[in-house]
């Protein structure tokens, strides 16, 4: 069987910490709340799967990784020595430097300012914190175990301690909650001075206590027109403040975008390790032929438990995986281009796909024949031989595309 040829190669790398101390009413996520967690067992657990995961896809020290990322959950649960351990893991098996970026997601709660300054000495030179508001009553509202204060305090402590890089993400569009207090969440968030911010429109999940609260009445989101307002705003506010926005709901300092992130809005390979973690390889040429393979994805199965047992078994932790197809990853590439601000290369797409991207919108009917914008009009335009979604067009990113 013909198998993709992987040479000297760049990848990204999530581990995914699935504890929580509690779960967040709006939260989707696969993890597990309250109680004590094996977080020994699992950070092991994490180490094998790295070994065989890179045993399986042939990658070695020739492979360089750009970005290590631990999310949650609740990654600054765990034990700081166990997250140097996984960095370690990495380091050894594969090529890092000074300059992979290692981002990892703490809340303000379960971060102290010891366990900060460990982390930066195994490494860790990127904070992602979630603040999600600088208002006492939206944080009791969205659930979350922290104060404003708190919240300021975990930034301040971290920028003490040296760390030259922090995101900070927050929420619009809390429910009982004003444009003009979110608005003074995003000047106070502004004034603490981050290098990243990411501010995510609040979304209701299925089966979550916020969907069963939306089906009983007891929980009413923002209209539309105020939804509006806030994303405007948002732009407008951090623009003016010198932040670069790059995609939908993340700014950032000059070159402080998440290289991370970013990876997976450009469609680079990443491996995620861990319950419910996703992988990403991207089609290469085929060993012994002309033909093209176009990446395949997998991914774990999503309880924590049976992610460890499966690894102690040393047994595979995949729950199911796909091949990849053409169209799907043009449409992809035409859904995560957009995503960004820099748009799609117009002609790079055509090189990669043998077609325009205007002909691949004709298809899916957001353009008509004659290629002027049909449904989408004001809310898709090309400039410079690149095709960007507008400010509106954002706002309507997931009905565009």
């Amino acid at each position: 069987m013909n198998v993709p040829r992987l040479n000297s190669k760049t990848i990204g790398l999530y581990l995914h910490i699935p504890y929580c101390r509690k779960k967040c009413p709006y939260c989707s996520f696969a993890s597990t709340a309250g109680g004590l967690f094996p977080e020994k067992e699992y950070t092991e657990s994490l180490k094998l799967e790295l070994e065989k995961v890179l045993k399986n896809e042939r990658l070695d020290k020739d492979t360089k990784v750009e970005s290590i990322y631990f999310g949650g959950g609740t990654p600054s649960l765990f034990t700081p020595s166990l997250i140097g351990e996984l960095i370690d893991t990495a380091r050894s098996l594969l090529t890092t430097s000074a300059e992979t970026e290692i981002t990892l997601e703490i809340n303000p709660d379960s971060a102290t300012k010891e366990g900060l300054r460990e982390l930066k000495g195994y490494g860790v030179n990127r904070l992602s914190i979630g603040l999600q508001s600088l208002n006492n009553q939206e944080l009791k509202t969205l659930g979350r175990l922290h104060t404003a204060d708190q919240a300021t305090g975990a930034f301040k402590d971290a920028r003490d301690l040296g760390f030259t890089n922090i995101g900070v993400d927050i929420i619009s569009g809390v429910p009982q909650s004003s444009v003009s207090e979110f608005a003074e969440t995003l000047d106070k968030v502004i004034e603490l001075g981050p290098e990243h911010i990411s501010v995510y429109g609040l979304t209701i999940e299925d089966k979550t206590p916020f969907a069963r609260a939306m089906d009983n009445g007891s929980l009413i989101l923002p209209d539309e027109e105020t939804e509006r307002e806030l994303f405007l705003m948002t732009i407008e506010r951090l623009e003016a403040a010198d932040f670069e926005h790059y995609e939908i709901s993340n700014f950032a300092r000059p070159s402080r975008q998440s290289r991370h992130n970013t990876r997976y809005w450009s469609g680079g390979d990443y491996i995620g390790l861990g319950a419910s973690a996703h992988s990403f390889i991207k089609g290469r040429a085929l060993e012994n032929t002309t033909d093209r393979d176009f990446g395949r994805r997998w991914w774990n199965v999503t309880d924590a438990a049976d992610y460890i047992r499966l690894m102690e078994a040393n047994s595979s932790s995949i729950s199911d995986e796909e091949r990849i197809t053409k169209q799907q990853v043009i449409s992809e590439a035409i859904m995560l281009g957009l995503r960004q601000t820099r748009g799609i290369d117009e002609r790079a797409f055509k090189e990669a796909f043998q077609g325009s991207v205007q002909e691949h919108l004709v298809q899916k009917g957001l353009l008509n024949e004659a290629g002027n914008l049909a449904s989408v009009k004001n809310l898709i335009y090309s400039s410079n031989g690149r095709l960007r979604l507008t400010k509106e067009g954002m706002l309507l990113s997931n009905e565009i595309y």
